[in-house]
């Protein structure tokens, strides 16, 4: 609540709000569960994911704060502990077992949705497609406007 001519402490989401169909934002289990799915089936073990990230953070130069063992990726997945990845962890997780569930999920809290670049490359076309019918629809506006003027 804010006082008569006190601005906001906290801007509003560009979406102007949760909307009623918004995701909770305690998505733990959410996150739990693409931990899992990233790990079941996967060609590598746990331990090798776990060595795979450890090697992607030196190749990239990521600070980890201690480094990823079996034992951590086992937590990750266990719904009877809290442990999830670090914010810097999950794109090495996500590269380490070649699958981006944990991405998709961490997006998925504020409703948000992850797309490959096939995805991206048709949305960047129809962005233009809709540029091109508003300024297709603007000019026949103008159109009358220029025959009296004629």
């Amino acid at each position: 609540m804010t006082a008569k001519g006190q601005g906001r402490l906290w801007p509003e989401p560009e979406t102007g709000g949760l909307a009623p169909e918004a995701p909770p934002l305690n998505c733990r289990a959410r996150l739990k569960e693409a931990v899992r799915r990233s790990l079941e089936g996967n060609r590598l073990s746990r331990e090798l994911i776990a060595e795979r990230m450890n090697e992607l953070a030196r190749q990239e130069g990521v600070r980890l704060r201690r480094p990823v063992t079996l034992a951590v990726v086992d937590a990750w997945a266990a719904l009877s502990k809290t442990a999830l990845p670090e914010l810097g962890e999950v794109p090495l997780f996500c590269a380490a077992t070649g699958r981006d569930y944990l991405l998709e999920a961490l997006g998925g809290c504020r409703g948000r949705r992850l797309i490959g670049p096939g995805e991206a490359r048709l949305l960047a076309w129809a962005e233009k497609e809709w540029a091109i019918r508003r300024l297709t629809k603007d000019k026949r506006a103008l159109e009358p406007q220029i025959e009296r003027a004629a």
